[in-house]
């Protein structure tokens, strides 16, 4: 993992996001088969009052 941000809405105080940055889409599916990773979406979801969604973005520009 590069980056992680989380934020939170300023409308909406119960709806956050999580943004995960990885250096390549291999890296971010070796992750995603991790066991801990399974642990961390099980805990996750338990705190959440809805379904959690991913989904996958290639960066088409950083200003960073």
């Amino acid at each position: 993992m590069q980056r992680e941000v989380v934020a939170k809405h300023r409308d909406r105080p119960d709806h956050y996001v999580a943004l995960v940055e990885f250096s390549s889409c291999e890296e971010a599916q070796r992750n995603s088969r991790l066991p801990e990773t399974d642990r961390f979406n099980a805990h996750m979801v338990k705190l959440c009052d809805g379904p959690i969604t991913f989904s996958d973005y290639d960066v088409i520009r950083d200003k960073s």
